[in-house]
């Protein structure tokens, strides 16, 4: 494949990456100010475009895969008070 097709796509799996950290930081917020279903709407949103970003028949290299399937775990990580 070529290597600028390479890079277009691994800045597009970026761009989605930077999407999934915006829902889940603004559901975040939205919790935080009790806006319940605000929140679960969000990290929802958040979890799906986790979904599109990152499967690795799309993948385009094994690498980006990785940090998506690490970024999942913690997205999914809850911290026990």
């Amino acid at each position: 494949m070529n290597q600028q097709i390479i890079d277009a796509l691994n800045g597009l799996i970026a761009t989605e990456l930077v999407a999934v950290n915006q829902y889940f930081m603004h559901a975040k917020l939205c919790e935080h100010w009790g806006f319940e279903k605000m929140a679960a709407h969000l990290r929802e949103d958040s979890i799906d475009e986790m979904r599109d970003s990152m499967s690795l028949t799309r993948c385009s290299s094994p690498q980006a895969f990785e940090r998506g399937s690490y970024l999942r775990v913690l997205h999914s990580w809850q911290h026990s008070p």
